[in-house]
């Protein structure tokens, strides 16, 4: 942010960026000054408990990033070419935020008190201090939660930003994917809480009545239908996908596929996959509290929802998932990329023409980076003789249907994906030398 924005700035005139900078910039002066806010509030428990209350970030949790869209929704030019996809990211975040504030309520969140899993986290740093706070814990208070982890927040909200500078380019196909993006991570997101809600409350109506769980879906006490039959925590996969597709409306806005927006939804993510991050705190508690979930656990995905494991089935290896990240992958080249070469007959005509030829796909922001590796890396995607376009051909009728075998069978640990294997091994060991040969020796 401070390279590549008017947050930079900030740092040397606080006083002069809220009073008088632009948006982004006045956003950072904002968040901080609301996060020292937070950390003073925190303290407020210090003599009656003996440590601080962290809870406050819960509740701001899907507070702030709506007020930021909405700060700079109010900031931008309502007549540029880029103000619809600012307002669709609003309109999105305004959604999220609403249904996950009304979720909180309902559970609670707001009528005093704290979630249960603020003792467990308080339970790593204050061992032997009799349930009161040690220095370490007010410190992580301090540095992670009212600072860093507020920072994250506005680190993931950052593409509206984003979008918000970008006042030339009007809202396209990458915008439009980004939002479907969005709406079905909502969506699932809805369906997992609404499933967890209903079964925690049947699940302690029966415990008040005194009724017999066995032989019930609550006789194990943790749900293990619907969406959580295919992972242990599909609403934080769900709440993860969402910001990455928030993510995607700045490279629609013309940032770059890499650009300064993206630490958002990285540290997002680290939030919940890290080590001792918000996934390994579920996971204790429920080891913990349930007897059989480390049964569930060793046949239902972890994070990605994905078809249970059959039980007995080994885990999956560090190899296992290198195999599947590749094929995942090597879909989303397939046909984000290479089929680009074929879409396209002539790439210089198309990059002379002004403005250039529309084309159904790949998004024009795919079309403008594969051209840009063409020039400065792979003369061969360029080129693209015909010996190369029957390979590209080949790639999308059959190699793209064996990665989705492979997928299903290595995700799966299925047998009967050793001989498909060896067979896109020694296509893959006949193809790539010629192709390599070609970009090394090749005029």
């Amino acid at each position: 942010w401070t390279a590549h924005t008017s947050g930079g700035a900030c740092w040397s005139d606080p006083v002069g960026c809220a009073a008088g900078g632009d948006a982004w910039a006045r956003q950072v002066v904002l968040s901080m000054g609301l996060n020292l806010a937070v950390w003073l509030y925190s303290l407020r428990t210090l003599g009656s408990l003996g440590r601080s209350d962290s809870s406050i970030v819960d509740k701001l949790w899907s507070i702030t990033p709506v007020l930021s869209c909405w700060h700079w929704l109010c900031s931008a030019d309502r007549s540029s070419p880029g103000y619809p996809r600012l307002l669709l990211m609003t309109a999105l975040c305004t959604a999220w935020g609403a249904r996950l504030t009304a979720n909180f309520a309902r559970k609670g969140g707001f009528s005093g008190g704290e979630d249960y899993r603020w003792a467990v986290l308080r339970g790593w740093f204050c061992a032997g201090h009799d349930g009161r706070a040690s220095p370490r814990w007010e410190l992580f208070n301090l540095v992670f939660i009212c600072q860093a982890q507020q920072l994250v927040i506005l680190a993931f909200t950052s593409p509206a930003a984003a979008a918000m500078m970008a006042t030339d380019v009007p809202i396209n196909a990458i915008d439009l994917l980004a939002a479907c993006g969005f709406v079905a991570a909502l969506v699932g997101e809805t369906v997992a809480d609404e499933q967890m809600l209903a079964f925690q409350t049947e699940k302690y109506r029966r415990l008040r009545l005194g009724l017999s769980p066995h032989g019930t879906p609550f006789e194990h006490g943790f749900i293990r239908h619907g969406l959580w039959s295919l992972s242990r925590h599909p609403n934080y996969f769900c709440e993860v996908s969402m910001w990455w597709m928030f993510y995607a409306f700045s490279v629609g806005a013309g940032a770059g596929l890499a650009n300064w927006t993206l630490p958002g939804p990285a540290l997002l993510s680290c939030l919940f996959l890290a080590p001792r991050a918000s996934l390994d705190v579920a996971e204790a508690i429920s080891n913990a509290k349930y007897p059989g979930y480390l049964r569930h656990a060793a046949t239902v995905s972890r994070f990605v929802p994905w078809p249970p494991r059959r039980e007995g089935t080994p885990p999956l290896s560090w190899g296992d998932w290198m195999l599947v990240g590749w094929f995942a992958l090597g879909l989303l080249i397939t046909f984000t990329v290479d089929m680009e070469q074929v879409m396209i007959s002539d790439p210089f005509t198309y990059a002379s023409a002004d403005p250039p030829a529309p084309v159904p796909w790949p998004p024009a922001a795919c079309v403008d980076a594969i051209h840009w590796w063409g020039r400065t890396a792979d003369k061969l995607v360029l080129a693209r003789p015909v010996w190369f376009k029957v390979g590209i051909w080949l790639e999308i009728v059959v190699q793209a249907p064996c990665y989705a075998l492979l997928l299903a069978g290595f995700s799966r640990s299925r047998r009967w994906v050793r001989l498909p294997s060896l067979i896109y091994a020694t296509v893959l060991l006949t193809i790539m030398p010629i192709v390599m040969a070609e970009q090394v020796l090749g005029a």
